[in-house]
Parts: structure tokens; C-alpha cells; sequence
């Protein structure tokens, strides 16, 4: 028996996905916990998601890919500017979900496993042409990254779509040594948000799971969609399925005011990370930002919880490179269905 390509509807169903990502080194958003909480809480609107196995001829996982058909490709029209008969024909299929940035193909081999990459691609394109979605490919590919790079020998050629904000925190990191390394305004800006916050009465603090969220994550909705034009951010309601399902992957971190919520933190955590993934704050709050105290207690807790890594998402740039995170720039591998990932979209140039 050679090599293949398993294609599921249900990721439960896959009894070593979990092992495959985590021996991978992939990231929360590649966990059985977090697909099937994202795909049970609806968080953005999608026809069918879909999770794809390579096997070798002994049956074990050599590497995965989840993706998900969307009913609008684009909704943020971060590939439309390249190409516009996106907006004409929207479905499409791609890598993972637009709230997952950090694109992976975890492979039992690595990234360097070029026989396998090509392989999980030729069946993702097939399972495109099934769906009869006119367009395809991966999103939020780490433009840094090994898969970029094992994309590139392949023939692909990736376009930048975003960017997205790291801080490495090497071993003993402390927030506070973190704040001392910066420019000293930038120092005394965040400073003068958590004098101001004192003042005001704010306290900032993670909450245990179950801690009254369902209030604090209707309130976070509510902030988010005030503070995002982006058409579907985020599905109403979706937040408190998501949150119960994800169990201890994810903390809400708060920063109050007399017992009301005027920041909040959707926090996911894996072995390696801690990402702040979306947050909200409320901009009357008064005359400091909860925005700035939110960001210093989600760092400090990434240290008390020896992590690797601070993950802080997209957006936002100007805020996040003053405080010293790094930008990684983010691409895109798109195609018509009807060509494979090597082939350049009509319009689109190599990055």
C-alpha cells in the first residue's frame, strides 16, 4: 500500500492529529481542542471545514492540513487588491481560517518533507475542485518561516497580505527588564496609563475558567465590534461557545474599574505561547488606556508562566513595535483552483 491522503469532516475522528501537531511544533490554533471549538462556536461564517491526513504506507500520520470553505474568500480584502475577480467569484477553500496567523503544515519530517508537502497540496486542490470552489490556497504564511521556504523550492510564490507581532522571551524574561531596554518615553508612556489606572481604582487580573465569563465575553464582543469595520470579525455569540469548549487553552485576562470590565484579553495558551488573540477596550474608560495595562498584564503573565513566546496578533503595528515586538510579514499562496499553488495569480507578482 503507498502513501494517502485522508480528507475528514470531523477532527475528533482523527485519534493522532493531536500527536502529529504537537510533535510538529505547531502553534494552540493546530489542537483537536481549538478546531473543534472554532468550528462548533461558528465564529465566522464557513460551509464546510475539512482535515486533511497524509499516511504512509503503514498508516501512520506523516503530515496535516485543516482547511475550511468559505462562502467569501476574502473578507477583508487582503487578496482582492491583487487580484479582483476574488470579489466576483468569493468561495473558496483555504489553509486553516482567517483567525488563525500563523499559518503550519505539520509534518512528521518537517517542513523540509517537500514529498509530503506537495502531496497534502495536490489533495487540497482536488478537495477545492470538489467543493467547485473557483480559488484556493494557503494564508498567514510566516514569510520567515520554513514553510515559506520549502513553498519556494516547490514553485510557489507567496504575496503579503499582513503582518503579525512576536516578542521572544528568552529564560527568567521579566516584563519589567523588558520595559527598561525601551526608549525612555515609551517607558514613561505605559507608566503614566498605570499611574493614571491606580488612580482611577483599576485592577488588572487574569480570571479563572468560568469566573462569570459569559458577561465578560458579551462585553468583549461588544467592544470588538466597536473598535473593528472588518465585515465578520466575529460571528455575535460565538465568543462563549468557543470559550467553553477550549477549556484550560484559554484565559480571559480583565482590566476593571469599580467591577466593570473596561479592558479584556481572549488569551490562548500552548506549551510554547501565549498569544493575546483579540481584545477589547472600552475607549471612555477615563483618562488612561486600558489598551496599555491590558498589554503589560498579559506580558507579565506570559512570564510568570515560563512561555517562549508573546504572540499579539495583528494590527495595532505602531503600538506593538514601540513596545518592542517584532513584525514577522505574513503571505499568501493563492491560486485558481484550476492551477496548482506554483502558478502566480493573474495579477499578482511574486513577494
Amino acid at each position: 500500500m503507498t502513501e494517502t491522503v485522508e480528507v475528514h469532516d470531523d477532527v475528533a475522528a482523527i485519534p493522532d492529529w493531536d500527536h502529529l501537531a504537537t510533535d510538529s511544533g505547531a502553534p494552540v490554533f493546530y489542537s483537536s481542542a481549538f478546531l473543534s471549538a472554532y468550528r462548533k462556536s461558528e465564529l465566522l461564517p464557513a460551509d464546510a471545514f475539512a482535515y486533511l491526513v497524509l499516511r504512509d504506507a503503514d498508516q501512520s500520520a506523516r503530515a496535516a492540513l485543516p482547511v475550511t470553505l468559505l462562502p467569501q474568500m476574502d473578507p477583508a480584502g487582503l487578496l482582492t487588491v491583487y487580484e479582483p475577480s476574488i470579489a466576483a467569484a468569493p468561495r473558496g477553500l483555504i489553509s486553516h481560517n482567517w483567525h488563525c496567523y500563523d499559518t503550519w503544515l505539520p509534518a512528521r519530517g518537517g517542513p523540509g518533507d517537500l514529498d509530503a508537502i506537495r502531496a497534502v497540496l495536490t489533495a487540497f486542490r482536488q478537495l477545492a475542485a470538489d467543493f467547485a470552489a473557483p480559488w484556493y490556497g494557503l494564508v498567514n504564511v510566516d514569510a520567515t518561516g520554513p514553510l515559506a521556504a520549502a513553498l519556494t523550492a516547490l514553485g510557489a510564490h507567496g504575496v503579503p497580505i499582513d503582518q503579525r507581532y512576536v516578542l521572544d522571551l528568552p529564560p527568567g524574561f521579566a516584563a519589567a527588564d523588558h520595559l527598561a531596554t525601551l526608549p525612555r518615553h515609551q517607558r514613561d508612556a505605559l507608566r503614566m496609563h498605570q499611574r493614571r489606572a491606580e488612580r482611577a481604582g483599576a485592577v488588572a487580573r487574569v480570571l479563572e475558567p468560568g469566573s462569570a465569563e459569559p458577561d465578560r465575553l458579551g462585553r468583549l464582543e461588544r467592544m470588538i465590534e466597536a473598535e473593528h469595520s472588518v465585515p465578520c470579525q466575529f460571528a455575535p455569540g460565538g465568543f462563549q461557545n468557543f470559550r467553553q469548549q477550549l477549556g484550560q487553552a484559554a484565559r480571559i485576562i480583565e482590566v476593571s474599574v469599580g467591577g466593570r470590565a473596561v479592558g479584556l484579553g481572549f488569551c490562548l495558551i500552548d506549551g510554547v505561547r501565549l498569544h493575546l488573540w483579540t481584545c477589547g477596550a472600552d475607549r471612555a474608560a477615563g483618562d488612561f488606556s486600558p489598551f496599555h495595562v491590558l498589554f503589560y498584564e498579559a506580558l507579565e503573565y506570559a512570564a510568570r508562566l515560563g512561555l517562549a513566546r508573546f504572540e499579539c496578533g495583528r494590527r495595532n503595528g505602531d503600538f506593538k513595535r514601540r513596545y518592542g515586538l517584532r513584525p514577522v510579514p505574513l503571505l499568501a499562496y493563492v491560486a485558481p483552483t484550476r492551477k496548482p499553488l506554483g502558478a502566480l495569480v493573474p495579477g499578482i507578482t511574486a513577494a
